[in-house]
């Protein structure tokens, strides 16, 4: 959906482009048209120039003659005091006009801002939705992530707890397995004595001669079943170190996994981070350029629109001095 909406928004801004491209080259004057229109003007300079030197010459030559007569010249004193008054009227009339031309034109500007001010903050909302649109999708998306994260979390430290608690139950049963060998091993050994007391008892009076072979026997027994019992021991020793240190290792194998999880989660998070700073600085990159398109694009109407008010009022200019 954001990819789609992100699709949108940048064919309209292309689309924009090639529009204003196309308005730009459209009013862009060619070569040919420049020089036709040159050449114009330099026709129309040079037959103006020409009826003002005939205008001039003609008006010297009046001047002349009316200063040679008096009855002319005190027509021609009164016509030019006519004249100043006409042309004083006609220029408090010119500029009458001109005031309610450029209350006209300040009126027209100021409706134009009004419009283009309104439709700027219309412009202003739909992006800010937009943005918010999307930023909301966003979270919505980051959320979902740290959902799935906190709940795999929970499950692999349920399973640590599980493993955890199954190991303890195996040294529990390691323990009672080995203290019931012991007390098996002692009941041996009282059973072994009351077996040689008993028997020691027996022959005593029987086996006087043999009293110290006996005993040596019994001795070399007692001293066989001591190192018999010494190396069940330290095999049942040397089992409980390797079930121990077999524990260790796979509490080891657990901590390096949670470990390694764990940096994997903030090797997605700094992602994620630095997709959503990379989103945000193209998207402000986007808006910066639509404003700057949109204010050339203003500058551009305003300088056209007051290029053509300069025309029409030097055109004014010269239909009155004509």
């Amino acid at each position: 959906m954001l990819e789609i909406r992100r699709q949108k928004l940048a064919e309209l801004l292309t689309r924009e482009e090639h529009q204003y491209e196309q308005e730009f080259f459209a009013n862009l004057e060619t070569p040919e048209q420049v020089r036709e229109r040159m050449a114009k003007r330099l026709q129309e300079l040079r037959s103006r120039r020409a009826q003002y030197h005939q205008d001039e010459v003609q008006a010297k030559m009046e001047t002349r003659f009316r200063q040679t007569a008096d009855e002319l010249r005190q027509l021609d004193s009164q016509f030019i005091a006519a004249s100043v008054k006409i042309d004083q009227e006609q220029q408090m009339l010119e500029k009458v006009k001109r005031r309610e031309k450029e209350l006209e034109e300040e009126m027209l500007y100021a409706k134009l801002y009004e419009v283009d001010a309104a439709q700027k903050a219309q412009r202003e909302v739909e992006e800010k939705k937009v943005k918010e649109q999307q930023v909301s999708e966003m979270m919505q998306n980051l959320n979902w992530q740290k959902d799935v994260r906190e709940a795999q979390r929970a499950a692999e430290a349920k399973k640590s707890e599980e493993e955890k608690a199954m190991l303890r139950t195996q040294w529990n049963e390691e323990d009672m397995r080995a203290k019931a060998l012991e007390d098996e091993r002692a009941r041996q050994m009282h059973e072994l004595n009351n077996e040689l007391a008993r028997h020691n008892a027996l022959e005593k009076g029987l086996k006087e001669k043999m009293v110290t072979v006996e005993k040596e026997r019994d001795k070399e027994m007692i001293r066989e079943v001591l190192e018999a019992d010494r190396k069940m021991a330290e095999l049942e020793h040397e089992m409980k170190l390797r079930r121990l240190a077999e524990a260790k290792e796979t509490l080891q194998t657990l901590d390096n996994r949670a470990e390694k999880q764990r940096q994997e989660e903030l090797l997605i998070e700094q992602l994620a981070e630095q997709e959503r700073k990379r989103q945000a600085d193209i998207e402000d990159a986007k808006y910066m350029k639509e404003q700057e398109a949109r204010i050339n694009l203003l500058k551009e109407v305003y300088a056209g629109r007051a290029q053509a008010v300069e025309n029409k009022r030097k055109c004014g200019c010269n239909s009155s001095s004509r």
